[in-house]
């Protein structure tokens, strides 16, 4: 039985397709789930702004290519990777030695680490309660903002929101 180029060519013309609206190549890589570890040289993108594990150890986000924020962690270590813990906490590792983390904890499950349209970094979580009752005008973020006990870190100060699902949304300021 012999197959016709016709035929071929319309099997690779949908194949590629197909592969084309897979979502890996429909978006780009904007969060990191529980357990996901960001490598050295990977990023997350979302317009302009990009955050890349870079191969020094340091985590950096960029706005059109220029620099707007980092964990410093630049040479500390090598071969070094961003990952989100179960508890929330974001840690930069390399091997076993942790050289950076986020201070974002809290109760085990399921948490995701998203880079923002707006270039903002932040976590969420588990809904623990919600009755869905807020009102939402601002980027899909209650303006009711509380800090998160108050705490800060050397490289930028970390505020919890509630979000209209009540889940906890932990941003790291730029």
């Amino acid at each position: 039985m012999s197959i016709s180029p016709a035929t071929i060519l319309i099997f690779l013309s949908v194949s590629a397709t197909l592969l084309l609206l897979t979502p890996q190549y429909c978006m780009a890589k904007t969060m990191l789930f529980t357990g996901q570890k960001l490598e050295e040289g990977e990023y997350l993108t979302w317009g302009p702004y990009k955050l890349v594990m870079e191969d020094t150890c340091d985590l950096i986000l960029y706005e059109a290519g220029e620099s707007i924020w980092h964990t410093n962690t630049y040479h500390f270590a090598k071969h070094c990777y961003l990952t989100l813990k179960n508890n929330g906490n974001l840690v930069m590792y390399s091997g076993q030695r942790q050289l950076w983390q986020s201070d974002s904890y809290g109760p085990l499950g399921n948490y995701v680490f998203v880079l923002q349209e707006n270039g903002d970094l932040a976590i969420y979580g588990d809904v623990m309660w919600t009755t869905n009752t807020n009102v939402v005008n601002y980027s899909g973020v209650s303006i009711d903002a509380t800090l998160n006990n108050g705490t800060s870190n050397a490289v930028g100060a970390t505020t919890t929101y509630k979000n209209p699902a009540g889940m906890a949304m932990t941003t790291m300021s730029k």
